[in-house]
């Protein structure tokens, strides 16, 4: 039997990254989630390079509208 790869949605990305951006670390984040810390790093430089930060920008602009 063959595992699936778990999905995460863009939303629990974005919490993920805010988590670090409060001033958490790698590490922390990681064990409070149940992630591996590159996948955390991964997210973090997705964010950076605007694929993330485009869908919050979305989110932001539909909870104001």
């Amino acid at each position: 039997m063959s595992k699936k790869r778990k999905k995460y949605t863009r939303e629990f990305k974005i919490s993920v990254i805010t988590e670090l951006d409060s001033g958490k670390t790698i590490a922390q984040v990681s064990r409070e989630y149940n992630l591996h810390p590159s996948m955390v790093i991964r997210w973090k430089k997705e964010y950076n390079k605007q694929d993330l930060h485009s869908e919050e920008m979305e989110l932001q602009a539909m909870k104001v509208e």
